[in-house]
């Protein structure tokens, strides 16, 4: 009865029901980014907001850099060259139909770019940089969320609790002028981490940055914190990548070597300057950055096993642990490039305030240890008609090797294909590397991957990928080299503008240490999962959208999960929302299903949905005025048969968890 009140109240208020309105596809590549990470959030959130700013300032396509148009996730290399091509041989777009004129440029793609760019100048014609600093677009955020519930970490009688409040907080500034000025400071704490009450100095973490690009023979000028991403990921990649899944064509990591970092993670970025000169022949880039790192030194020694990269620091232990390692970062980058290719020389060095020495456990016995380490590497791409190639090889200072090279090309304007293989040794590892593979570290793993697209009638693609790994040497709960393959299969259907049905089946096979024995010998595991998913936008006020999906995991017992749910996406007046209604029921933790939840603009949620339940939420956005956003976010999840949510510190009573998350955007 208490479901069924629930399940009313929720379709009632889905009548006058925000909605981010990010594409589908980057949705997907989120949640299959979370689930072979086993993560519920995604810190990086540059990408959102650089979609959400070109929705409301669109991206000219007739002066749009190279660059700027790989901002658009969904392009890739080959396409982003032949829109330079014909802008370069014809002058520029007198029509956004013109698109369909470009070599490789299909229909599926040019929908997906319409939201974002247009034909109207971003910025005036001949205006100065220096004046950008007075014409753009400022945004102050403020946004403060709570779980409803308080968990075990919060009972100060205990001898490991939290030292803060249950408050999340976020206070952040921006400023974008185009792609050309960007500039702005945040200050957050999450949950169970001390105030200036219980604590001198405000917030637990602060960001600021100065991002400048075109400023005389400078491309591009970072101060104070930024990402920094080379080559294919061998070395240094920092920006949101994605790995396998339905978007098959965009394996291959493409990105500015320097961006601005903007997000609230506390991990994943350098602090200091960078900057990038030269032409359009060569370009030299060098960073240089000092920050300070958590992470926890074994008793008595100055050696750490691991960096902390959660960003929490709430308990006694955390609180040690913040800023207890000092890590400096040199490195540069030298492209020597025409119209048709790009070679790369890269470099970075690292040297800790610690030794990094992993536990004595047999699948660390190869890695590296000490408190300096350095990496070089070449890296090169070429376009020729209707194929792209590109790789990277990298050596790190005990000549140990990494090689990862793939080429992607259009056989035919409905067909397309791609290859990518790479062989990592066992003794390379690069603790801020991040390519295209199987591994979420890059190390020990040879493997070979192929993708095609195939649009075989009007309105419909389909899209299939296969790949084989192996690990030449020992893995986390994996005592023995081991082999795996993983594919897809992945159906969209479009008939009209506003309605799309797509079916997805994909399985993994890998092995994992049995347990019980007294030799771990790993058994295969296999793990199945099936998706339908569709979409309508019924009117302009009303957008549906439902899910069903079935996960299998096999290894000596089965697992079953199974998760449906359905979406309205209302806009009525000044008022947005979206409801999602959300059933789900598995075996256990292993046949977890990933979503995507639209959250507040500028953040991510994603959900991993287990055990038996019911879950739901209401986003709500208003608009009084032009320059004013308020947004609250209600977030519940129901569990049966459960009395126990999470572990640990996190653990909270009962059989519900509510989360409430309420933010104001103000822009002028």
């Amino acid at each position: 009865m208490k479901y069924y009140c629930i399940c009313m109240l929720c379709i009632v208020l889905g009548m006058q029901s925000s909605s981010q309105d990010l594409p589908p596809q980057l949705q997907q590549q989120m949640e299959e980014l979370a689930d072979a990470n086993e993560v519920e959030n995604l810190e990086d959130d540059h990408q959102i907001q650089q979609l959400q700013y070109y929705k409301k300032h669109p991206l000219n396509i007739n002066r749009a850099s190279g660059e700027e148009l790989k901002a658009l996730y969904f392009l890739n290399e080959l396409q982003v060259y032949h829109i330079l091509k014909y802008r370069q041989l014809l002058g520029n777009f007198i029509s956004i139909q013109e698109l369909q004129a470009v070599p490789y440029l299909d229909l599926f793609t040019i929908k997906k770019m319409l939201p974002f760019i247009s034909l109207k100048p971003d910025l005036k014609a001949g205006q100065q940089l220096w004046s950008g600093f007075k014409s753009g677009a400022h945004q102050i955020i403020f946004r403060w969320s709570s779980t409803l519930e308080k968990s075990r970490g919060f009972d100060k009688d205990l001898p490991v609790h939290f030292k803060g409040d249950r408050n999340h907080l976020l206070i952040q500034h921006r400023y974008q002028w185009g792609s050309k000025i960007l500039y702005g400071m945040l200050g957050e704490k999450d949950a169970g981490e001390p105030f200036p009450t219980q604590k001198p100095g405000g917030f637990d973490f602060y960001s600021a940055h100065l991002f400048m690009r075109d400023v005389g023979k400078f491309k591009a000028i970072a101060i104070g914190d930024f990402t920094v991403n080379l080559g294919q990921g061998l070395l240094h990649w920092q920006s949101l990548a994605f790995g396998k899944g339905t978007q098959v064509m965009n394996f291959k990591r493409q990105s500015a070597v320097l961006a601005p970092y903007r997000s609230a993670g506390e991990y994943n970025f350098l602090r200091g300057i960078g900057m990038t000169y030269g032409s359009n022949r060569y370009v030299i880039t060098a960073f240089a950055s000092y920050r300070n790192l958590s992470a926890n030194f074994d008793d008595g020694t100055e050696s750490f096993g691991s960096v902390l990269t959660s960003g929490y620091h709430r308990t006694a232990t955390e609180i040690e642990g913040k800023h207890a390692l000092a890590l400096f970062t040199t490195g540069g980058n030298f492209q020597l490039r025409n119209k048709h290719y790009n070679i790369g020389i890269n470099t970075v060095h690292q040297q800790f305030s610690g030794n990094l020495s992993k536990r004595p456990l047999p699948y660390n016995f190869l890695l590296p240890s000490g408190n300096r380490f350095s990496f070089l590497s070449l890296d090169w791409s070429a376009t020729l008609n209707n194929m792209h190639v590109f790789g990277e090889v990298a050596m790190n200072d005990s000549r140990r090797q990494a090689l990862t090279s793939g080429l992607y090309m259009s056989v035919d304007p409905r067909v397309e294909l791609g290859f990518l293989i790479r062989t990592i040794s066992p003794h390379y590892y690069s603790l801020t590397g991040n390519a295209f593979m199987e591994n979420s570290s890059v190390n020990n793993e040879n493997g070979f991957f192929m993708g095609c697209n195939i649009r075989p009638v009007k309105g419909l693609t389909i899209t299939a990928s296969f790949d084989r790994f192996h690990f030449p040497w020992l893995k986390f709960r994996v005592d023995a080299p081991s082999n795996g393959n993983e594919y897809l299969v992945f159906l969209e259907y479009v008939p009209t503008k506003t309605t799309s049905f797509s079916v997805l089946y994909k399985v993994k096979e890998k092995p994992l240490n049995s347990g019980g024995d007294a030799f771990n010998a790993p058994v295969p595991v296999k793990k199945q999962s099936l998706r339908m998913h569709f979409s309508s936008q019924l009117n302009k006020l009303l957008h549906l959208r439902g899910r069903v999906e079935w996960v299998r995991w096999q290894e000596k017992l089965v697992e079953e999960g199974f998760s449906v749910y359905l979406e309205s996406i209302l806009k009525i007046f000044k008022i947005h929302s979206s409801l999602r209604l959300q059933f789900f029921e598995t075996d256990g933790y292993n046949s977890r299903i990933y979503n995507f939840e639209n959250d507040v603009l500028n953040s991510n949620s994603l959900y991993a949905a287990f055990d038996k339940g019911f879950r739901y939420y209401i986003n709500l956005r208003y608009e009084p005025f032009s320059h004013l956003g308020i947004q609250v976010r209600f977030a519940q999840s129901l569990f049966k048969d459960k009395n126990i949510i999470s572990s640990g510190v996190n653990s909270i009573q009962g059989n519900q968890k509510s989360d409430i998350r309420v933010q104001v955007v103000y822009s002028f």
